[in-house]
Order: structure tokens, then C-alpha cells, then sequence
């Protein structure tokens, strides 16, 4: 998955560098995670898709900040037919 850019809040939109992908994907809520994913039903009333196959995805994305690549965690919603939706940056991963 491609991910251009990411709004990290008090730093503003920051596009992530070049020739890099979301890595270490993981299902958090939703189809096959085991965990109820409370906005299903919402998204597919806005996305499309089904809410039972909706998914709350977990992944590392590197982001250009200040001139230099760094590490960060990244959610998103995904379903299979419409793809990933709704990106957010979570966290740095590294200081």
C-alpha cells in the first residue's frame, strides 16, 4: 500500500519519501482480527463495501520530516472492493 501524505498534527501534511510503502501490516478490528470494528457500519454508508469486511489496519510509514526520513505508525480502514481509506499518523516510532 501507497500512502502520499500523512497530517501530523502540529507539523501539518508531510509526504512520505520517495520509493517507500507501508510495512508491517496488521489487522487491529474488524474481518479475521477477532475484535468488533465499531465504525464498519458507518464507513460502508460512506465508502461503500461491507461493514463485515472492513478492516482497522496497522502499518509503519516512513515520512520526510524536517529534511529526513523517519518512522511512523500509521492507521487506516480498508475493505477489499474499495481499498484503504481514512489515513491517520499515530505515533513517531523513533525519537
Amino acid at each position: 500500500m501507497k500512502i502520499h501524505g500523512l497530517y501530523v498534527p502540529g507539523e501539518g501534511w508531510l509526504r512520505t519519501a520517495i520509493g517507500t510503502r507501508v510495512t508491517k501490516k496488521v489487522i487491529i478490528a474488524g474481518d479475521e482480527a477477532g475484535a468488533v470494528f465499531r465504525d464498519s457500519y458507518g464507513l460502508a454508508a460512506h465508502y461503500g463495501g461491507q461493514p463485515e469486511r472492513w478492516q482497522k489496519m496497522r502499518g509503519e510509514a516512513v515520512l520526510v520530516y524536517k529534511g529526513r526520513n523517519r518512522r511512523s505508525e500509521v492507521h487506516w480502514a480498508q475493505e477489499k472492493n474499495v481499498g484503504p481509506v481514512e489515513e491517520k499518523f499515530v505515533r513517531w516510532l523513533e525519537k
